[in-house]
């Protein structure tokens, strides 16, 4: 279908996500032969105390159509997963005659694994920020930007050649996340100046009775330190057996050593942080600019939000098929081959209808009350709540009516087709 109707782009983009599961411990699990099975695991709902399957999409296209699947283990981690899964959906398609190579996107977490294990992949990825290389390139003062068509994006491309796979590093920066991302620094500077005072407090408090206590217990204060410097001098205090005054001469029952510590904020470190805000880095291994232009792979890279959608659509309250009941790991995959084909017709259904509105130039009205070419699926879904059949027993006869079809029903119902028209029983004037 996704050849017929040209719904393949030049790029697939794979994330994964997570769906709790309820109503047992899943403790036999562990016996079965089902590759993917309900583990703990990182939970992106933040259910930490439910089991958990992971979901693998792969959508492509304008329409972000999802061409792939993968049901793995609730702790199924995605620097594998997600690598791995895009081989063997390129195996795959290489068996088609039709179809077209693809490039493979993902989020910093593809990263690793595409550089080590996908040599026969095309891959565009995020880079970890953990890398020693991409630290060095965010923190580049002298970069020459060139801006992009994207509202507030400037781009900096360079070559690279990390673990001997050669690349295309492309630094991106946003003036909008730099403006957030310098509010969030400026928050976690003033926060963790609260807390250092606090801890400084409970150290200077404390006597240590040898030198060697207090540098551990400043060392282990220091390294809770990032932007700021602390300066400390120790001052020595003596114990004596009488109270008051010592007398001339008289020798200290003992001798403690007390801290004194200055907090001084670190303006070149800050600095050299706030440098890096709005900034991250895109990596690919198609070093064709013709195929893959620089100024293209920002907005290839932000077509990943049409899985995310997939995702969104999956969990919603509205189509309640996220919270999960069944007990054994093979129906639960089961089911999510399900849910995903229903994303397929929901995601399809949806770019034919706004298609079908661009190519008549009609609009439908949304929930404000304006006219739009893009509707989501979700709202028409809710525009036909109300469609019914009617059963009428007249004798031995019976008659199934189709009933409150209205005008704006009908013009909906006529934007897919014939055979939709028949099964409402309406009329094709929009054909």
């Amino acid at each position: 279908m996704a050849l017929k109707h040209n719904l393949l782009g030049k790029s697939v983009h794979l994330d994964t996500t997570t769906l709790s599961l309820y109503g047992t411990s899943y403790e036999d699990a562990a016996n079965t032969t089902d590759t993917a099975i309900p583990m703990h695991g990182y939970a992106k709902n933040h259910r930490f105390d439910l089991k958990q399957m992971t979901l693998l999409l792969a959508t492509t296209g304008a329409s972000n159509f999802t061409i792939w699947m993968e049901s793995h283990s609730g702790n199924a981690s995605d620097t594998k997963t997600l690598e791995a899964a895009a081989s063997r959906m390129q195996a795959f398609c290489k068996a088609l005659s039709l179809a077209p190579d693809m490039l493979y996107v993902g989020d910093s977490a593809m990263y690793s694994g595409c550089v080590t294990r996908g040599k026969d992949l095309l891959w565009l990825s995020r880079v970890p920020s953990t890398i020693k290389p991409c630290q060095a390139l965010l923190a580049k003062q002298d970069v020459i930007w060139t801006p992009l068509q994207e509202a507030g994006y400037k781009m900096y491309p360079c070559n690279q050649i990390y673990q001997d796979v050669k690349q295309r590093w492309v630094l991106i920066y946003s003036q909008e996340a730099y403006e957030q991302e310098c509010k969030t620094l400026d928050k976690r500077i003033k926060h963790q100046e609260i807390e250092l005072h606090k801890h400084i407090k409970s150290v200077e408090k404390e006597l240590f009775s040898c030198e060697k206590d207090l540098q551990i217990a400043v060392k282990k204060l220091q390294k809770t330190v990032r932007y700021y410097r602390l300066d400390y001098q120790i001052h020595q205090e003596c114990q004596y057996e009488s109270k008051g005054r010592p007398k001339h001469g008289a020798s200290p029952k003992a001798i403690y050593y007390r801290v004194i510590c200055t907090l001084l904020q670190d303006d070149e470190k800050i600095e050299k942080t706030r440098i890096t805000q709005g900034r991250f880095i895109l990596a690919t291994n198609q070093l064709c600019t013709k195929t893959l232009p620089n100024e293209a792979i920002l907005s290839t890279y932000k077509e990943q939000a049409g899985t995310e959608a997939g995702f969104k659509f999956i969990k919603d309250d509205t189509f309640e098929v996220d919270s999960i009941f069944l007990k054994k790991p093979g129906r639960i995959s089961a089911l999510m081959v399900v849910m995903t084909l229903c994303l397929m017709v929901y995601s399809f259904a949806q770019y034919f209808l706004r298609q079908e509105l661009v190519s008549r130039n009609e609009t439908l009205p949304t929930q404000s009350g304006r006219e739009n070419q893009k509707p989501s699926m979700k709202w028409i879904y809710r525009l036909l709540h109300g469609v019914h059949v009617l059963h009428l027993e007249l004798g031995d006869s019976l008659i199934s009516k189709v009933i409150n079809i209205d005008a704006l029903r009908q013009r909906i119902i006529g934007y897919f087709g014939s055979l939709a028209c028949s099964i409402y029983e309406v009329p094709c004037q929009n054909l």
